[in-house]
């Protein structure tokens, strides 16, 4: 009785740490706002041992004083089922840090869907309908892929707003 309590309190604390849920749409993610309140150098160096923890398999950054960017491949980021067929794609992501004192926040982009080593033709814009609404055939896709994106921007130990 007592582990499950215990359990149930750590993914509320874990959630409550991460405040913000991270949500495709059809025009790609919404902007995060940073609530941290610490100096830039110190925000500077925990992104920077962040991106060299969770993205092992390589990375681009571009440390611009206020604005970091980040760019790296996600491998195995979301599968999905057509017709009997399992596809697993990789994403190439860009997260980029506002880090000025009146809007500190994370951007997160998704340059491209990669199919092996190649880029697919698959867009973020197929994933759904016309309306906005996920396609049916979609669903555990962009469900994979917020679950991906999640979890890495949770290993980063800021404040959100």
């Amino acid at each position: 009785m007592h582990v499950k309590f215990i359990v149930g309190l750590l993914v509320l604390f874990t959630n409550a740490a991460f405040g913000q849920k991270i949500t495709l749409n059809k025009d790609g993610i919404k902007a995060v706002p940073i609530s941290d309140t610490r100096f830039l150098p110190d925000l500077n160096d925990d992104i920077t041992k962040w991106a060299e923890r969770n993205f092992r398999n390589g990375f681009d950054f571009q440390d611009r004083g206020e604005v970091i960017r980040i760019e790296t491949l996600r491998r195995n980021a979301f599968t999905y089922s057509n017709l009997g067929e399992t596809y697993s794609y990789h994403v190439k992501v860009r997260f980029t840090f506002y880090l000025t004192e009146g809007k500190r926040q994370l951007l997160i982009e998704i340059l491209n869907f990669m199919d092996g080593q190649e880029p697919s033709s698959l867009k973020v814009e197929s994933l759904f309908t016309s309306k906005g609404t996920v396609k049916d055939e979609m669903f555990e896709a962009v469900k994979g892929l917020e679950e991906n994106l999640q979890r890495a921007v949770s290993r980063l130990n800021l404040q959100w707003k």
